[in-house]
């Protein structure tokens, strides 16, 4: 099994397929750039058009995944105070995180519509 046969099991296709060809070249980088560095979710919104469902769908899925990582890095402070295990622990923490968020910048260059498992739905402000 390879990393896009992996990442296509999260992949909502009725939303991917409404992605324009032309809106996911344009956005690309503003849709990418944000999962790396979270703080950035409003990016697509403010950089791109606003009335682009590529744009409006991975500012949503970014500011899920920031929220995500806000309340794994209270988990992480917590178990990290254990010692040994907790370090353990907290290092395939921050592994998974970042395979998580290369996934999810791999799936945006694709112009792949990713969610995030059991809250990829939660929010949808913009």
């Amino acid at each position: 099994m390879d990393f896009r046969s992996i990442l296509e099991q999260f992949d909502d296709k009725s939303v991917s397929n409404s992605f324009r060809t032309s809106e996911i070249e344009q956005n690309r980088v503003q849709a990418i750039l944000p999962y790396l560095i979270p703080i950035l979710f409003f990016l697509p919104i403010v950089s791109g058009t606003k009335d682009s469902e590529f744009n409006r769908f991975h500012a949503n899925q970014q500011l899920t995944w920031l929220l995500v990582i806000l309340v794994i890095g209270v988990v992480k402070s917590i178990i990290g105070i254990i010692p040994l295990i907790g370090w353990l622990v907290r290092v395939v923490i921050e592994i998974s995180e970042l395979l998580i968020a290369f996934g999810l910048m791999y799936g945006a260059s694709q112009g792949m519509a990713l969610k995030l498992p059991f809250v990829g739905d939660l929010i949808k402000i913009f």
